[in-house]
Formats: C-alpha cells, structure tokens, sequence
C-alpha cells in the first residue's frame, strides 16, 4: 500500500508513517509537495 502525505516536512511525513505502520506494516509513506489555496501560509504562524 502506497501512502501519499500532502507535505514535503519530514516531521509530518514521520507522523504519518508512524500512525500508518501501526495498522498496515509495510505501507510505504511519501511526500508530494502541494500547492496551497487561498493564499494560505506553508506553515502555521501565531499573531502577537
């Protein structure tokens, strides 16, 4: 089973494949990097 996680963030894809290997052994977990909408940023931020 192929897994695609829509980041290239090792840490998120490393989320995913440890959620993901706990149910299905062997699953194969990647990255694709993808565009944002709405003018989103690529990662969260807080306003101070």
């Amino acid at each position: 089973m192929k897994i695609s996680v829509g980041s290239k963030n090792p840490v998120k894809i490393a989320a995913v494949e440890n959620a993901v290997q706990k149910i299905w052994p062997g699953a194969e977990v990647m990255g694709i990097e993808v565009d944002s909408e709405g003018g989103r940023c690529q990662e969260p931020f807080i306003m101070q």
